[in-house]
């Protein structure tokens, strides 16, 4: 008796769920008839504000995708002016390798010493006279960057010397940027990796980027291949 009377309540109950079901579609669609009866401004209204709302946003968006456009573009015209605009190069003969960042040259007939920018290998070419007068040793790092470059240049004839600012240093030696093959593009990090010798030295792992101001026009591009000192 209690099982048919849980079974007649339960049904009960389902019939008064349907029941409220139909009920409240009903009255969902008389408010809908009574919007259309009484006119679409109302409707019309609320699609016009959905719409503005979302041209609104749109436009938002637009301007920020904009803004970060605009703010990257000046990000690398900054870049740029920082980069020194006359890049012309210089053809110099090599003579030969002195360690891992010097070399000499002749210029026009004249014999150069050129110191490479923006690195600074191991040392292994000092006098033994003049190790205390400058303070530092030759190592066996100096030795094995001397045997890389002398080996990378044994077959080179002719070089392509790039200044920076500074033309010299203190010891009267060149400071410059060395190219052994002339770039298409002086300042794409590939090139420079694979044609400028300071590059290559510093993608081999020969030495880090150094910061030498003025002269740092290709300093983050060296960091980049081979990372710097003190980073």
């Amino acid at each position: 008796m209690r099982t048919e009377k849980r079974e007649r309540k339960s049904e009960e109950g389902n019939a008064m769920k349907y029941m409220m079901r139909k009920f409240g579609a009903a009255i969902a669609g008389l408010v809908l008839m009574g919007v259309i009866m009484t006119g679409c401004d109302s409707v019309n209204n609320a699609i016009d504000s959905v719409a503005n709302e979302l041209r609104a946003e749109q436009n938002e968006t637009q301007g920020e995708v904009a803004s970060r456009e605009s703010e990257q573009q000046g990000a690398a015209e900054d870049r740029e002016s920082e980069q020194p605009k006359n890049i012309a190069l210089q053809r110099a003969e090599l003579m030969r390798v002195v360690d891992g960042d010097t070399i000499i040259v002749s210029v026009n007939g004249e014999k150069k010493r050129v110191r490479l920018i923006g690195i600074n290998t191991a040392e292994s070419a000092i006098p033994e006279d003049m190790l205390d007068v400058v303070g530092k040793e030759n190592t066996e790092e100096g030795e094995w960057a001397s045997e890389f470059v002398k080996n990378l240049l044994a077959d080179t004839k002719y070089v392509w010397l790039q200044k920076d600012v500074s033309d010299t240093d203190k010891y009267d030696r060149l400071l410059r940027y060395v190219w052994l093959e002339e770039p298409e593009d002086a300042w794409d990090a590939d090139e420079v990796a694979e044609k400028m010798l300071n590059g290559i030295i510093v993608k081999n792992g020969y030495s880090k980027a150094v910061k030498y101001v003025p002269d740092t026009a290709y300093y983050e591009i060296f960091k980049d291949i081979g990372g710097a000192y003190g980073s």
